[in-house]
């Protein structure tokens, strides 16, 4: 199983690691095989907060062609939702915003 504090974005982190590793556990007990890009790109919604698909690419240091097909996918698994529109603070236009489904519930 990947471990969040074997990912670079992770390193250095402990507090955080931990608990994405135990979320991590139960997505891919939930989902059965979740790629390790969408456990990054899932991981890196919920230390954001929430995040447009470039931003996402930017903070991952990734190309948006490989993150929003990933942000997708863990849409239709019910992981991501879309938090609305704002802003991008890569772009400067109006872009879709994804958050967290577990945090947003547990948030609620």
């Amino acid at each position: 199983m990947t471990h969040c504090a074997d990912l670079p974005l992770f390193s250095g982190h402990p507090e955080v690691t931990r608990a994405l590793d135990t979320r991590l556990k139960a997505y891919l007990e939930k989902s059965g095989d979740l790629a390790r890009t969408q456990a990054v790109v899932l991981g890196a919604i919920e230390h954001l907060g929430e995040a447009s698909n470039m931003e996402l690419a930017n903070y991952l240091h990734r190309g948006v062609n490989t993150i929003t097909p990933r942000v997708f996918e863990l849409r239709k698994l019910g992981l991501v939702i879309d938090a609305g529109k704002r802003t991008c603070s890569i772009t400067g236009k109006t872009a879709h915003i994804w958050r967290s489904a577990v945090l947003n519930r547990a948030n609620s």
